[in-house]
């Protein structure tokens, strides 16, 4: 078995309907305009404060940095409003007291998101300063150390065409890809011990996602390795049952997890555009169909949202509406489990990777047939 059943749940069949999906996104920017006190967001009960205290604001994880990006970026779409206060905010978040360094969590992601909602000269100049900094970071995994850099650098630079963040992206790049052990995974030193992940969070999938991101800005001959390199890695650590396939939480054990920080979820948004493991990914797009909807819920790190995007990540490489129909499934399932639980609880999920605002891009996704992940691949 790839996965553990009683992680899951029987996927409900509704009917895809766009209007309930425009309604949907709506209603969460506006529940999360509404719940801002001025200085952040309640914290759900569901993100155990009581054990983790609350969310730093410049996380783009779960704090206030990743909210503002989500209700930006659906309102430059034209599908929710944006807030008088959100330029405001964002710049807040960008506290120079933070200590806290990295793209997910740390200081980092809040300057991207502040150079994309409110960007001026002094802010872009402070994120190439932590740009630099977070190159120098050890744990080499995305959430919290130098890929998370690269990958900032990478998009600011598509976004702008300024140099400086390619010459960043392209150094960080180079240096990434220096670290690879002899098998072409990565080992990360985490949480006080080392590790050998492979998921997109904080392993393997995740340095690859960056380095294939980067490499329209590397030599020719690097960009060829990398991408050898990543497909056979990938093909050599995939777990297969008949048509099926995943990926275990680190290297040399048995799949368990199904969702986007480990196991098929991820290795399929990261990595979908590289052709010569399409067939592996799409068998790993089976695997999350017949494991189904995430028992623990909607949202993109552990959720419907986050295995959905797998679907359209697959549907975008292939060109097969089924897996467009895949994603749509899962979206009207999630818009009323997300309901369901705002009632429950008498308060939204206000948060980008663990809330309702990942939901909500999301289900724009499936109604722009968009399979850009929020924060990998659109961010800057």
């Amino acid at each position: 078995m790839l996965f553990e059943p009683d992680r899951h749940l029987e996927l409900p069949s509704r009917v895809w309907d766009e209007r309930v999906a425009r309604d949907a996104i709506a209603r969460v920017v506006d529940d999360a305009a509404r719940a801002f006190d001025g200085r952040g967001f309640p914290v759900h009960p569901l993100d155990e404060p009581e054990t983790h205290g609350p969310p730093p604001p410049t996380s783009i994880y779960w704090g206030t940095a990743g909210v503002v990006w989500a209700i930006d970026h659906l309102a430059r779409a034209g599908v929710a409003s944006a807030p008088p206060w959100l330029r405001d905010v964002a710049r807040a978040t960008c506290d120079e007291r933070s200590r806290s360094r990295g793209f997910l969590m740390g200081r980092l992601g809040a300057l991207a998101v502040a150079n994309a909602v409110a960007p001026d000269a002094e802010l872009a100049d402070a994120l190439l300063r932590e740009i630099e900094a977070c190159l120098a970071l050890p744990s080499n995994e995305l959430m919290l150390g130098a890929p998370g850099a690269v990958l900032v650098a990478t998009r600011v630079h598509a976004r702008t065409g300024d140099v400086r963040f390619a010459e960043l992206a392209r150094r960080g790049a180079v240096s990434m890809w220096s670290t690879r052990d002899a098998d072409g995974l990565f080992s990360q030193r985490l949480f006080g011990g080392a590790e050998r992940y492979l998921g997109l969070v904080h392993g393997f999938a995740g340095n690859a996602a960056v380095l294939l991101r980067a490499a329209p800005l590397l030599d020719p001959r690097v960009r060829e390795e990398i991408e050898t390199s990543v497909a056979a890695a990938t093909e050599r650590t995939a777990v297969r049952e008949g048509e099926l396939a995943s990926w275990p939480a680190t290297a040399g054990e048995r799949p368990r997890l199904m969702q986007i920080c480990h196991g098929a979820p991820g290795f399929v948004v990261g990595l979908a555009g590289l052709r010569a493991s399409l067939p592996t990914l799409s068998a790993a797009g089976a695997a999350i169909e017949r494991a189904g909807p995430l028992r623990k819920g909607t949202n993109l790190c552990h959720g419907d949202a986050g295995n959905g995007y797998a679907f359209l990540a697959l549907h975008a490489a292939t060109g097969d509406a089924t897996w467009l129909d895949r994603a749509r499934a899962f979206a009207m399932n999630a818009i009323a489990r997300c309901d369901a639980t705002r009632s429950r609880y008498g308060q939204g999920r206000y948060s980008l990777w663990t809330g309702d605002l990942g939901l909500a891009c999301f289900l724009w996704g499936c109604v722009t047939e968009d399979a850009r992940f929020p924060t990998i691949d659109t961010l800057a």
